[in-house]
């Protein structure tokens, strides 16, 4: 009687899975990859309005931000392009807004 194996759970093929796209695109130089907002709510990252809830979204995309490898990379992105909503690296748009002017600021 032959028996089969039984099936490996989704996830962590999945999980594999993902990990060798992304060890395949650093390979490659591309550190978005690498980035733990892949995983993450993109409505976290582009709250919208002032209030209370849109706060609350941005602050859990600063704490994923917070843990990330690349987010020195994905700010430096942000401000090269000025990128104008969302969180980058870790800080808001109107955070973005004050280093830039900040570093405009300071003398050569």
């Amino acid at each position: 009687m032959h028996t089969l194996a039984p099936p490996r759970p989704i996830h962590r093929q999945t999980q594999r899975t993902q990990q060798t796209q992304r060890t395949q695109h650093s390979d490659t130089g591309d550190w978005r990859q690498e980035s733990r907002c892949l995983d993450a709510s993109p409505d976290d990252f582009f709250p919208v309005g002032q209030g209370p809830a849109a706060r609350e979204q941005a602050e859990r995309a600063k704490g994923v931000c917070s843990r990330c490898a690349v987010r020195e990379q994905c700010l430096d992105l942000a401000l090269a392009g000025n990128i104008q909503h969302g969180v980058f690296g870790g800080l808001d748009e109107d955070e973005r807004r004050a280093l830039a002017a900040e570093a405009r600021r300071r003398p050569a």
